[in-house]
């Protein structure tokens, strides 16, 4: 029994995450995220090809991801968390090049720790012109029923890593 558009996707599509379950997914402009562990893959939203990785934390698995704020479906900053870690990712897509790597630039900001597990985030709603210039706020729900506001500083030169 078919149920919508998902009838057969099990025969044509591969498993791409098989060493870890999927932790988190999101969406964003033309890609596609999943956490698997620690790590984000980056896929482009058409076809599902694979363009690139990136270690969010050194060993604690992403737990959710969600859109901060996009600019002109180019560029755009992501919410990650995972446990009592809280990261902003900064990534400018030259669409143009997708699915090659270079396609992509990524910076990661400090993370964050809260005082205890986070289970969920939701973002301040952000305008475009917000992009380059201010922290990311966002309320947090940590496993203690406590709600956190989070201020991460936007990512700086001299404070990013960069994943190129």
């Amino acid at each position: 029994m078919c149920a919508g558009n998902l009838c057969g996707l099990a025969d044509r599509n591969k498993h791409e995450c098989t060493r870890v379950p999927v932790t988190a997914v999101a969406s964003c402009g033309a890609l596609l995220l999943a956490a698997e562990g620690p790590l984000v893959h980056f896929y482009h939203a058409s076809g599902a090809q694979y363009i690139s990785t990136q270690r969010i934390f050194k060993a604690q698995a992403v737990h959710g991801i969600v859109v901060y704020s996009e600019k002109c479906h180019d560029e755009f900053r992501l919410i990650a968390w995972g446990g009592r870690h809280v990261r902003v990712l900064q990534v400018k897509c030259s669409v143009q090049l997708l699915p090659k790597p270079e396609s992509l630039d990524i910076s990661l900001s400090n993370s964050v720790k809260a005082p205890d597990w986070v289970f969920d985030i939701s973002p301040r709603p952000s305008f475009p012109n917000e992009l380059e210039c201010q922290d990311v706020t966002c309320a947090a729900v940590t496993a203690h029923n406590a709600l956190l506001l989070v201020i991460i500083a936007n990512p700086k030169d001299d404070q990013v890593q960069n994943s190129r």
